[in-house]
């Protein structure tokens, strides 16, 4: 079942944040997983060490957009509510706090669209207010103050918005009647309103056709869906704007080359996407970890094709590194610094597409600089469900084989001195299995583990579940 290449797809750049493509409304049974560097607890799975491979969110929470930024993440749930994780600033000493798990934010209601940047957030309400919270050193909160603000405060300089984009320190709307509004940090004219002065308030920066936008830390992509064009203005010190130069741009200035049909766009650290509606990728800027799919690690000007990408869903981009969704799994490239690929096992720079293991029925993904978030369809994947994600020394806990077909189920990442019994191990389709946890363990605090469940002579096809081991 595949991703309406029409959704539009975000991405993120260095200390940043960018949105998750909108999620199917058929999702019958959505889970989220995460992987990336996790500071600050930031990938909701309850610690704050780097995971091994991808760990699902704890919580049963049903979210249908995630939007990460650096050490922050915010969730939108099917009720219009929001949810957040990792680190928030408070009014008390010592000024911020750690949430390791997913966390009902404020009382705002009827939310429709979500946006993250640098300790910050953004929110879209259904009657078209929007509403901003944490750090606002540079006005990235739009309210005209440098006050953090720890409760959501509306926007009140706005008109009715339709969208909501946020990087790490500026944010962008765009309003019913098609006009897209800037704010914040805009020390590389990545605002697009013509200089390099920082706005408290909301600036209109164009007066119509832009549907989407790609924000990265310095620079900006958007679309303009009525002639599915590309334009682009801020830093350009890798042909990030994909303008033919490496001049920094205050204005919109036009995307070269026939793109023609794009559906969506991505923005990393110095690197720009766009997907085409044929399902090819075009990448432009810095290819200094192999991010644009060439084994030259020379910059491109303009775009180009990203050869090995093909029938792709949705797209998206972190500080050097590229993500594609095709056929419900994930392929990475780039740069793997703190396990971005997917996998801690994947320690070089990637030219040719990684497939992230034991991910299946992805429908939706997110970048940040330090984490991933994706979203697949429990439903579609047929994948392994546990009564429980929450575990302890000698207890168990049931699994279900969803698939529809036998699997061998094992479990990995266990600390010293602690023992998995799995039984039993070869499961039937929609049979179970009970895996109990003994052991005596100097290790102290929760520990993520991982059980897979495999098909003989395909590994391919491995399907992956997080538990995470409470050890008194």
């Amino acid at each position: 079942m595949k991703f309406l290449r029409a959704v539009i797809a975000f991405a993120v750049t260095a200390t940043l944040f960018v949105p998750m493509s909108p999620a199917r409304a058929d999702l019958i049974a959505p889970q989220t997983h995460s992987w990336g560097a996790n500071g600050q607890a930031s990938l909701g799975a309850g610690f704050s060490s780097p995971p091994h491979d991808p760990v699902q969110v704890i919580g049963g929470e049903t979210y249908t957009k995630v939007a990460t930024g650096v050490n922050y993440t915010v969730a939108l749930d099917r009720d219009g509510r929001v949810w957040h994780w990792g680190k928030f600033f408070t009014h008390t000493a010592p000024g911020s706090v750690i949430i390791f798990t997913p966390q009902r934010f404020g009382e705002l209601d009827n939310v429709v669209d979500i946006a993250a940047g640098e300790s910050f957030g953004v929110a879209l309400r259904s009657d078209g207010t929007v509403w901003t919270w944490g750090e606002n050193d540079t006005g990235q909160l739009g309210l005209g103050t440098s006050s953090r603000r720890i409760a959501p405060t509306q926007v009140t300089s706005l008109p009715p918005i339709t969208k909501v984009f946020a990087s790490s320190k500026h944010a962008f709307a765009i309003d019913h009647g098609g006009r897209t509004w800037a704010w914040g940090r805009n020390t590389n004219g990545q605002l697009g309103d013509g200089t390099t002065i920082t706005r408290w308030y909301p600036v209109a920066i164009i007066q119509g056709g832009i549907t989407a936008i790609a924000a990265g830390e310095f620079h900006t992509v958007a679309l303009a869906g009525g002639t599915a064009e590309l334009f682009s203005w801020g830093r350009n010190i890798s042909g990030e704007l994909g303008d033919g130069t490496k001049t920094q741009r205050t204005r919109p200035v036009k995307v070269l080359g026939n793109l023609y049909g794009v559906t969506a766009i991505a923005a990393g650290g110095q690197h720009s996407l766009a997907l085409l509606s044929s399902g090819h990728v075009m990448g432009w800027g810095s290819n200094a970890s192999y991010q644009l799919n060439t084994w030259s690690v020379q910059e491109s000007l303009s775009p180009r094709w990203m050869y090995e990408l093909a029938d792709v869903d949705a797209i998206a981009a972190s500080t050097q590194s590229s993500f594609a969704i095709r056929n419900g799994r994930i392929y990475s490239l780039g740069n793997a610094t703190y396990c971005m690929l997917g996998s801690c096992a994947i320690t070089q720079q990637q030219m040719s597409p990684f497939l992230v293991p034991g991910l299946t029925g992805v429908q939706a993904i997110s970048a940040s600089p330090l984490g991933v978030f994706v979203l697949r369809d429990a439903a579609v994947s047929a994948g392994i469900v546990a009564e429980r994600t929450d575990v302890r020394l000698n207890d168990s806990v049931l699994v279900t084989n969803n698939t529809a077909e036998e699997r061998t189920f094992t479990v990995s990442g266990l600390p010293d001195g602690v023992k998995a019994t799995v039984d039993p191990a070869v499961v039937p389709s929609k049979g179970d299995t009970k895996i109990t946890l003994t052991g005596d363990s100097r290790t102290e605090g929760a520990v993520p583990i991982r059980v897979d469940a495999s098909v003989e002579k395909d590994p391919d096809r491995t399907e992956s579940l997080s538990l995470l081991l409470t050890l008194s």
